[in-house]
């Protein structure tokens, strides 16, 4: 049974290396070796730009210490984002195996104990134990960094500026301009937020104004003395587009006049004088249109002459011009003075059996007069009529307009004209006593 064990084979060395093509793939693998490690071991060193490695400035403990922040990186411009390209010298392998996170820049901020600008020192390392890397010498050496205490403040939005070629059309008004935003806070550095006085929102407009415009504004800063401040560390709470609306509305000039009640026939219609003698008024083309159609005027109210005597020939009338209109002006009121040349007063009676007593505006044409005299009748006019009046030439009517709903002997208002005398009027206010039928 052992006889039949087949006998393992073994290796002859002896003939291997008698073997020409063992020897020769040999001899490839010892050269391949021999050459890596002497070029690992002795190799010519190369440099290589590692991008984007991180700058850590550390301010920590100025915070805590002095209440001081970061506000810019100031110089050079290439590190404002806080990373650096790192020049680096090693032999070949290791050059090609390195990253961004095998090194560290630390920014010493140990002398910075109040506000201002500081150069500070920068220590490039790596922190690779694996890596035989060394750092160029001429790598960036230094950051330039603002340091200060960061404050907010709110502003009021004080005005609006707008710069540029504004025109408004002939026929039309601009009104003032007005924000989307009232007021604004600011966040910066606490030296420049404590220079700042007002902020106003400012546009740029360069265009002749038929209609209501809304552009984009931006907020501009101003110190006690009205200069503006620049400063791109400054941050604000506005969310969205800031807009500015400019209204514009077109026009409409007028002439002013008035209306009369109780006029005597004698006055012609130039008696009086009226001021301002015309007005312009702004709004919608459709509300002006609607406010003066077919008319170049507007009457701003009515004298009734029972409110008129030489002691009162002035009257003020607020202007009301109608829904969507207003005044493009800074006035509220017109100015009526009468010119009746010189007027005088005379006191009269009048009885039923010298003067007409009668009903006006009677539906039921059957009230009739109570009272039977009247006196303390005031009369205005020329000297020259009033002393040709006589009771016989006074009509006193009973006014009935909205009595319908009275029954029985009631008051109502009294109308007293003078006739034959083209020039008088009665002055005040009078009533007498009627009876009005079931």
């Amino acid at each position: 049974m052992a006889q039949n064990k087949k006998k393992k084979k073994r290796i002859n060395f002896d003939m291997l290396f008698e073997n020409r093509a063992f020897l020769a793939i040999m001899s490839v693998l010892c050269a391949i070796f021999l050459w890596y490690n002497a070029y690992t071991s002795f190799g010519v060193e190369d440099e290589r730009t590692v991008a984007n490695v991180p700058v850590n400035i550390n301010t920590a403990d100025i915070y805590e210490r002095y209440g001081l922040e970061i506000i810019e990186i100031v110089s050079p411009d290439e590190l404002k984002d806080r990373t650096m390209d790192v020049n680096i010298i090693s032999k070949t392998p290791m050059l090609r195996s390195c990253s961004a996170e095998d090194f560290s820049i630390v920014a010493d901020a140990g002398t910075v104990t109040q506000a201002g600008t500081y150069q500070l020192d920068l220590r490039i390392t790596c922190t690779n134990p694996d890596l035989n890397i060394a750092v160029s010498s001429d790598n960036q050496k230094y950051i330039t960094v603002r340091f200060d205490r960061v404050k907010s403040k709110n502003f009021p939005i004080s005005n609006i500026v707008l710069n540029g070629d504004l025109t408004v059309a002939e026929g039309y008004t601009m009104e003032s301009a007005f924000s989307n935003i009232t007021d604004v806070t600011l966040t910066g550095p606490e030296i420049l937020v404590n220079k700042i006085d007002s902020v106003a929102v400012a546009v740029h407009v360069d265009s002749m104004l038929k209609s209501t415009v809304i552009y984009e504004g931006e907020l501009v800063f101003y110190d006690s003395e009205m200069n503006v401040i620049e400063d791109h560390t400054l941050s604000n709470d506005v969310t969205g587009t800031i807009l500015v609306t400019v209204p514009v509305k077109m026009t409409k000039t007028v002439k002013t006049t008035v209306s009369f009640n109780n006029k005597p026939e004698g006055f012609g219609d130039k008696i009086f004088t009226i001021s301002p003698s015309s007005l312009t008024f702004k709004g919608s083309q459709e509300a002006l249109e609607q406010a003066f159609a077919d008319t170049d005027s507007i009457s701003v109210g009515t004298v009734d002459f029972s409110t008129v005597n030489s002691s009162n020939p002035t009257f003020t009338f607020e202007i009301s011009p109608g829904s969507g209109v207003e005044v493009a002006e800074k006035v509220d009121s017109v100015t009526v003075t009468l010119k009746l040349g010189d007027i005088h007063t005379k006191t009269f009676e009048a009885e039923s059996s010298t003067s007409v007593f009668n009903v006006i505006n009677d539906k039921s044409g059957k009230a009739e007069v109570i009272t039977k005299k009247l006196d303390q009748i005031t009369v205005c006019g020329p000297l020259s009529q009033l002393k040709s009046i006589s009771e016989k030439d006074f009509t006193v009517s009973a006014d009935l307009s909205d009595k319908e709903s009275y029954k029985g002997n009631c008051v109502v208002p009294a109308v007293i004209t003078v006739s034959g005398h083209d020039k008088c009027w009665v002055y005040g206010n009078y009533e007498i006593e009627v009876k009005i039928p079931d």
